[in-house]
């Protein structure tokens, strides 16, 4: 409980706070709050145990009072049992809860709208984000500390802003999608959370798409309707995310759906702990036929605990694959490193976003379930050209191998390589026979860029991909 201590420094407005002890080393905590708050007049000392609410008290005495020559705030001692149980106490300005504080008493203690809830949890104990969602309300700063397993601890800390109450923002580039409209956005609107906002940035699509958004924001103030001339989907998520207010910003394709959770699921997720990236798994979804095929990624350990390892993060660039709706970022985090869609890109902007993402990102944290619906089979989809479209990788590989090279990371470099690698492999496959000996000159002359060698490229391809891999890097690199 001391790592709270220094949570109290300067908080000279708080005058009255209520601190549940149930752990003896809280007594120190209440030590340290009596010597940080220098205008606290009344302090409330809750406890199931007699025992330690007298030893709380004659510590405060002894240490505060005899050690300090300073006078105590008046100080009420609380029994309890289950609930916690208030006589004349109708508000304090904060509450502080030890880890084996129960849910149920923390939940009582809300009564009293306290302007600040700090506590420390046990996980699986006590749903944080419930409890967040709970206090936001009318508290101005939480701070929760949830302690794991091997003690790790992860913090939900956050404070409320008074001209912006939007939390997450959800944004849709929209162009002739509106057979699937419906089904995206029944399921984007099912969390009723009053904190978000839907952006559906109307990217001067012909068909009636607007006016199903607009109809649907008549019962739904959190969808919005953002009008542009039309520019393709890179301009459109770009202009969504210049509108964006919430702290944290996700990106849906409007003819996909999701499970109606994921994103209660990602933003819990990302806020316990304060996450740059929170992502989940996806599912594809035939169109003709309605079959779901889950796909396998990089939901596993370290991610799915979190981690802060940059190497493990910076692995993603060649391990998650390019689908970048189904996570949540924060948005001080793309800000700050001037991450945004390129506009230049006419498809394809979101694979230079995820790399660009997980090259810069400090903390990420995935949702082990496949709660995204990717559909394929409809008409019009990137996804589905195998003409001269797919020469964009060129533009935007020269896009990155600039912005690489100027951060003069090695290994930044070579996880470029490989996406390269990837990718270009991954067109071979797909790309119509007329184009694939001028595609297939373009991507030797790219994977000999920022030094690489074909031998190197070998080397890092038998470390981190595999022999599927080689065959066709191989075959590509010798003109087979």
């Amino acid at each position: 409980m001391q790592a709270l201590s220094p949570y109290f420094d300067y908080k000279d407005e708080i005058e009255s706070l209520l601190i549940v002890v149930e752990q003896e080393y809280t007594e120190g905590l209440c030590r340290d709050i009596c010597l940080k708050l220098k205008n606290l007049k009344t302090l409330y000392i809750a406890s199931s145990s007699k025992k330690l609410l007298y030893q709380t008290q004659e510590m405060l005495h002894d240490e505060v009072e005899r050690k300090e020559a300073r006078e105590l705030p008046k100080i009420t001692l609380i029994s309890y049992t289950k609930e916690i149980h208030f006589d004349g106490i109708s508000s304090v300005d904060a509450i502080v809860f030890d880890p084996d504080t129960r849910y149920k008493a923390i939940k009582s203690l809300l009564v009293l709208k306290p302007q600040y809830v700090i506590g420390k949890v046990w996980k699986d104990h006590i749903p944080c984000f419930d409890l967040w969602e709970k206090c936001r309300a009318f508290a101005q700063h939480i701070r929760i500390d949830r302690i794991g397993k091997d003690n790790k601890v992860e913090i939900l800390d956050w404070s409320a802003d008074a001209s912006n109450d939007v939390e997450l923002s959800v944004i849709f580039p929209v162009y002739n999608v509106a057979k699937y409209l419906t089904q995206c956005l029944d399921t984007v609107t099912a969390w009723d959370a009053p904190y978000l906002e839907f952006l559906f940035v109307n990217d001067g699509s012909p068909d009636n798409s607007r006016e199903i958004i607009l109809e649907y924001a008549k019962k739904d103030a959190r969808v919005k309707l953002l009008d542009k001339e039309n520019g393709g989907c890179a301009s459109a998520r770009k202009y969504g995310l210049e509108h964006a207010k919430g702290r944290y910003v996700g990106f849906i394709d409007p003819d996909d759906f999701i499970e109606p959770d994921m994103f209660r699921k990602l933003l819990s997720r990302a806020m316990l702990g304060g996450y740059d990236v929170s992502y989940c798994g996806y599912n594809t979804y035939f169109e003709n036929s309605g079959k779901v095929n889950r796909i396998e990624d990089a939901l596993g350990m370290p991610y799915c605990d979190g981690t802060t390892d940059r190497l493990a993060i910076q692995k993603l660039i060649m391990y998650l694959r390019v689908a970048i709706w189904r996570a949540i970022y924060k948005r001080e985090f793309l800000e700050n490193n001037k991450i945004n869609f390129n506009e230049n890109f006419r498809r394809f902007d979101d694979l230079p976003f995820k790399i660009e993402v997980f090259a810069a990102a400090r903390s990420v944290v995935a949702v082990p379930e496949y709660l995204y619906y990717y559909r394929l089979e409809r008409p019009g989809q990137d996804v589905a050209c195998s003409d001269k479209r797919l020469y964009v990788h060129f533009d935007i590989y020269d896009y990155l191998n600039e912005k690489f090279m100027a951060i003069k990371n090695r290994k930044l470099i070579d996880f470029l390589q490989l996406t390269k690698v990837q990718t270009h492999c991954f067109t071979l496959q797909k790309i119509e026979k007329q184009y694939l000996e001028e595609y297939k000159q373009k991507a030797r002359a790219d994977l000999l860029t920022n030094g690489m060698s074909t031998f190197r490229t070998c080397l890092l391809i038998y470390k981190y991909l595999g022999g599927d891999n080689m065959k066709t890097f191989l075959k590509l690199m010798l003109g087979c």
